[in-house]
């Protein structure tokens, strides 16, 4: 493992770049850590750049699949969407190879079949933020907004 970039008081913080086994990691780092924007890069091609936080893809990112050894992806497939802990996590599209698209709602890294869920904090009692299908969010002071612009 290699790392090249900013340092501040003995900790990677700032740009850089993080040769792992079977990564690499291009972006921000504060205290160590991979947070803001960044760009990794698997072993065999795939890709994931985006948002992090705390050393975890969180926030909207972009995922291309290269590969074809994966039963579960189509080869030239691209996710656009929301992540949470390194898990496809809110409003996303897939599309593929074929010009087709899956609009997608995810809940820890599974296709969602309701109609929506609690996304962050708490929806029943206090604070949160309720996604639904039809790509809006519900605050909990009820407030409708857009969670994320769909580009088709």
């Amino acid at each position: 493992n290699r790392y090249t970039g900013d340092w501040v008081k003995g900790e990677r913080t700032g740009k850089g770049k993080y040769l792992g086994n079977d990564f690499i990691y291009e972006g921000d780092f504060i205290e160590g850590s991979w947070a803001g924007k960044g760009k990794l890069t698997w072993e065999g091609g795939n890709t994931y750049e985006g948002d992090f936080v705390e050393g975890e893809r969180t926030g909207f990112g972009v995922w291309i699949n290269v590969r074809d050894d994966d039963p579960n992806r189509v080869k030239g497939e691209t996710y656009e969407g929301m992540y949470k802990d390194s898990a496809r996590h809110g409003i996303g599209i897939t599309s593929y190879p074929d010009g087709s698209y899956e609009i997608e709602l995810n809940k820890d890294g599974e296709i969602f079949y309701g109609d929506g869920f609690c996304s962050s904090g708490n929806c029943d009692n206090g604070r949160g933020t309720y996604v639904y299908k039809n790509e809006n969010t519900m605050k909990a002071n009820g407030r409708l907004e857009k969670e994320m612009e769909l580009a088709l």
